[in-house]
């Protein structure tokens, strides 16, 4: 391919041209056809364009001998939208498993779990959509102006609309987000989207209302209260309706057992998830079979969004109603949406929305009997509330559990310590499979919650174009699936698992579609202890593969593969 003319662009197209014109091109033909498009891609600044461009190349004759050159560029060069794009397409022509591998490692990057749970959450949407009309149906309809702080996917934006807003600002810094947001509301002239954060926006904001779903576990981890704050002030010349318009913090005590061993070696205080070191942790603590709710919940905390927080420090005093251990407090939220709307995630209340986690703010175990009264020191400011005893310090909950945290409970092998965090991530994802004291074991299960953690619902949403966008992004691999706590059929027996060895099953349920691969490991110690992470380590969850949707059969054929830290399966019938 000579090079007449140094554009990249156009010598891209001469090699497009050479390669679809002789169907058995040259080796040099591909890698000078790679050279330019690479150095093309490096200085385009439209994806979409790079996008169709790819789209075209990935179709010329013996593509797929080369795709892993192209998709090794895109891992690095491509933002993750298109990233993800190319690499959909270039694995669906190549089936490398080394472009499969970059596209899981994509779509992990990309998106959070917790977005399709949070989508996929009823109450929450509802109570969202159900506040905006009933605030903007009272201050006016179409004259009025919305700003959307953290808009996300934009639903709370198209809710906005809906209502009968006049026009809405939709502000997103996250760029994946943004540019999601941006497809789904670009239908609606009222919609405006912003990337950026709402604290780059100029000072004397022309605004009527602001919504914000910018809520944690504890309702104000997030920096909703400055935020709000922040905006109020720069609006200062006009009145402004925050939605919700107030926050509530309760606080409980708790006996748990197991939430006490995922938190507790000697004097260190751990979360199962995460990295940074934060007073306290997310936990789902209605999982947890063992917990006992010590006493009643007390408020702490009751602030109009809007106003300034200062930090404060207060102490709380709980009655037993029975003799227990304390181990922690569970704190949770309530957020007044409307005059009639009221969001909460309180644990074992059955109109609490689902997406949000509980905060457990660990501490030191002390006993206490029946009808005894005890005290808790608390500090309090705009993003977090830290938690201890009367005299002592403030615990941070340092992030990043790995198995040697859990000698507490298995002091007895201590070649555990050694063997586990090498092969298991915290969060039950495996690691390798090459050693010889791990195996592998798994169950082929239909289970229709699961989508909620993996795709989003349409019909929740009530946006099609939401879910098409979002659910380009789910994982092959969902990493501490609460499979068991679900409602499932297991349509297999539980099988041994070997990396690239194929198993047939016939289906306990032939009208069913496998819905995902749910597998664990056990462990064989030097000592011939064997410990399964299903029975023996109830924190951690196993992990599932997703299935394509397949047609119902009595019999199906699964592959299994665990490859680094990837891990695939497939299925057919």
């Amino acid at each position: 391919m000579g090079e007449v003319a140094q554009r990249p662009d156009q010598m891209m197209c001469m090699g497009i041209a050479h390669i679809q014109m002789n169907k058995t091109p040259q080796p040099q033909v591909w890698k000078s056809l790679f050279y330019w498009w690479s150095k093309w891609v490096s200085e385009c600044k439209d994806n979409e364009q790079m996008s169709a461009c790819f789209e075209t190349i990935s179709t010329l004759p013996e593509f797929a001998q080369h795709s892993r050159l192209f998709c090794d560029f895109m891992a690095c060069n491509l933002p993750l939208f298109e990233r993800e794009k190319c690499l959909s397409k270039g694995l669906t022509v190549s089936r490398d498993p080394v472009v499969a591998a970059q596209l899981q490692d994509t779509r992990s990057e990309a998106m959070e779990r917790w977005t399709f749970r949070m989508l996929n959450d009823r109450t929450r949407n509802s109570a969202y959509r159900s506040a905006l009309h009933e605030i903007i149906q009272e201050l006016g309809g179409d004259k009025l102006r919305v700003l959307d702080a953290g808009a996300g996917t934009g639903l709370l934006s198209l809710y906005a609309v809906e209502a009968g807003a006049g026009s809405v600002m939709a502000v997103e810094q996250d760029g994946l987000m943004h540019e999601i947001c941006r497809r789904v509301t670009r239908d609606h002239n009222e919609i405006e989207c912003y990337h950026g954060n709402t604290r780059e926006l100029p000072g004397d904001i022309q605004v009527d209302i602001v919504v914000t779903e910018t809520l944690d576990c504890i309702g104000i981890g997030e920096g909703i209260v400055d935020t709000c704050r922040d905006i109020a002030i720069k609006s200062r010349h006009r009145p402004v309706t925050f939605v919700p318009s107030r926050i509530a913090v309760s606080a409980f005590p708790i006996q748990s057992h197991l939430l006490h061993l995922s938190h507790f070696k000697g004097s260190e205080y751990r979360s199962t998830i995460g990295t940074q070191a934060t007073p306290y942790c997310c936990e789902f603590v209605s999982e947890f079979p063992d917990i006992v709710n010590i006493s009643d919940p007390i408020q702490i905390l009751s602030h109009r969004l809007g106003d300034e927080l200062p930090p404060s420090t207060t102490t709380l005093t709980f009655k037993t109603k029975t003799r227990c251990s304390v181990d922690g407090i569970v704190t949770y939220f309530t957020a007044q949406l409307s005059p009639e709307v009221s969001l909460t995630n309180a644990p074992g209340n059955v109109a609490s929305a689902e997406c949000w986690e509980q905060g457990y703010h660990p501490l030191p175990r002390r006993d206490f009997q029946c009808g005894e009264k005890f005290t808790v020191s608390v500090e309090i400011t705009a993003s977090s509330i830290r938690m201890c005893w009367p005299g002592e310090a403030i615990i941070q909950s340092v992030e990043g559990l790995d198995m040697r945290m859990l000698n507490a409970r298995l002091a007895t092998n201590p070649c555990l310590a050694n063997t586990i965090p090498r092969m298991v991530t915290p969060d039950g994802m495996v690691v390798c499979d090459d050693q010889d004291n791990i195996s592998f074991k798994g169950v082929v299960i239909y289970c229709e919650s699961l989508e909620r953690w993996t795709r989003v619902d349409k019909g929740v949403v009530e946006s099609k174009i939401i879910a098409e966008e979002v659910n380009r992004f789910q994982t092959i691999v969902h990493q501490g699936v609460p499979w068991k706590t679900m409602q499932h059929k297991a349509l297999s027996d539980t099988m041994k698992l070997k990396n690239g060895q194929v198993k047939r099953f016939s289906s306990k349920y032939p009208s069913l579609v496998p819905t995902a691969l749910v597998f664990w490991c056990t462990i064989t110690l030097q000592n011939g202890k064997t410990f399964d992470q299903s029975t023996e380590w109830p924190l951690w969850r196993p992990a599932a593969v997703l299935f394509e949707p397949i047609v119902p059969s009595k019999e199906y054929t699964v592959e299994f593969r665990a490859q680094g830290g990837n891990v695939f399966a497939s299925i057919t019938n």
